[in-house]
């Protein structure tokens, strides 16, 4: 059950950090929660080395050795973002404004919990939410210092990095209007794998291109790379640890995952 911890773990930790008790309360719950987290990511990695994949919810929620590994990437560097985020909260200009230090740790650990759920879920349509979400719960972040500048990079981040969401969306579709012909198979990382062998290599190629090309917007890929400097540059440098550290990381384990099926067909 480690991996349903670890997702409700985050989330409580998020809920904690809008809570009005102090400025320490914020940056106490999203430390502790990212270390917990990083226990039990460790605990399923191990787990994962004897019996080869983590079942939290039969085709929701399951790990296998290579999810477990970005699983606890995330964790790591999570934690060690949450670690750094206090002294460097405290140290900026908004170290006495209470309401944005908690909105900060609270859409840290948001972001956090879109990272954490992308080698989680094992519906791959789940995948692309949380994938999606990644942007869309970080681009506060991005913009935390609200200068001209992080306001310019958070909005070419979002329009570019969605636009490649769609993309990928369009190429998720395929891939499971191929499946749904030839399987009833769930439409899960697993169900995938055991249908591609009959499904149309049109629909797989169509797929793998039309994935590849928007999640390579997530990941920096020419040429809807332009928002990786300006958003990298003006984050908070734990959100910037976080987006070039394991955003990406997240991102290209999903795209790999989809070239699976291809490369079984």
């Amino acid at each position: 059950m480690e991996l349903l911890y670890i997702l409700i773990i985050t989330v409580l930790a998020s809920a904690l950090s809008l809570i009005p008790l102090g400025k320490r309360l914020a940056p106490t719950a999203t430390s502790l929660s990212a270390f917990a987290v990083l226990i039990l990511s460790f605990s399923a990695a191990m787990d994962t080395v004897s019996v080869g994949e983590v079942v939290a919810i039969r085709d929701w929620l399951s790990c296998d050795s290579f999810g477990a590994l970005i699983l606890l990437l995330v964790s790591f560097v999570g934690f060690s973002a949450a670690v750094f985020s206090w002294g460097y909260i405290n140290e900026s200009s908004h170290s006495n404004d209470h309401g944005k230090i908690r909105r900060y740790y609270a859409r840290f650990n948001l972001f956090l919990l879109s990272m954490l759920a992308v080698p989680i879920l094992s519906q791959v349509a789940l995948v692309w939410i949380a994938v999606e979400l990644t942007t869309l719960l970080s681009v506060f972040l991005v913009s935390f210092e609200s200068t001209p500048e992080a306001l310019e990079a958070a909005w070419k981040y979002v329009v570019l990095t969605c636009i490649g969401a769609a993309i990928a969306l369009l190429g998720v579709l395929i891939l499971y209007w191929g499946m749904s012909i030839v399987s009833r198979e769930p439409f899960t990382w697993a169900g995938l794998i055991r249908s591609a062998p009959a499904m149309s290599p049109v629909l797989l190629t169509a797929s793998f291109f039309f994935i590849l090309i928007g999640f390579g917007a997530k990941v920096g890929l020419v040429p809807l790379h332009t928002w990786l400097p300006d958003a990298h540059s003006q984050a908070p440098s734990p959100i910037c640890a976080l987006l070039s550290g394991v955003e990406t990381t997240a991102v290209l384990y999903v795209s790999s995952c989809d070239c699976s099926p291809y490369l079984r067909a």
